[in-house]
């Protein structure tokens, strides 16, 4: 069944009225996050950020499809992305100070001048894009991610820094 454009507005617009207002960024799990939801999304989170969370409300974008979404320079400091789908995304210059990555899908994201001191990345999937990452010191990573992040060229410096978790299976 495919749904129309203007069918998946109609649901988003449903979704987002019948839940909570802490509860209205968990909207759009399974559909691609529109744009105008994302953008109030981000406002939202950018004015918890500077008003060090006295107003508006932190980015909850657990489990949200953000493939090849454009978030190139938004600061994205302590938001939740668990579980994201940021696949091709253009983090270009994004702060994502202690974000919560974990399991979120980085394959062939843009991750060039990003900030990803302390954010937590275990379980995250992510590529050879690593490499192009301004920083990642004090971040949480699996053992998996190891030969990824060897082959970035401040390895040397940051490696006693980054915080691995053994997975065993």
């Amino acid at each position: 069944m495919r749904i129309t454009k203007r069918q998946l507005r109609r649901i988003i617009r449903e979704t987002v009225q019948q839940r909570p207002a802490r509860d209205r960024s968990r909207a759009l799990r399974e559909a691609a996050m529109a744009r105008p939801e994302l953008n109030r999304i981000l406002k939202q989170h950018q004015l918890w950020v500077v008003t060090s969370g006295r107003e508006g409300v932190q980015a909850d974008l657990r489990g949200a499809n953000l493939r090849g979404a454009n978030l190139r320079d938004v600061n994205l400091r302590k938001a939740n992305l668990q579980d994201a789908d940021l696949r091709g995304a253009n983090l270009r210059r994004t702060d994502l100070l202690l974000a919560d990555l974990r399991g979120a899908d980085l394959r062939d994201a843009d991750l060039r001048v990003t900030y990803l001191q302390y954010a937590d990345l275990r379980g995250a999937q992510f590529d050879v894009n690593i490499s192009h990452c301004w920083s990642f010191c004090n971040a949480k990573f699996t053992s998996d991610a190891l030969p990824w992040l060897s082959q970035h060229p401040k390895w040397s410096d940051w490696k006693d820094s980054v915080r691995c978790e053994v997975t065993v299976e």
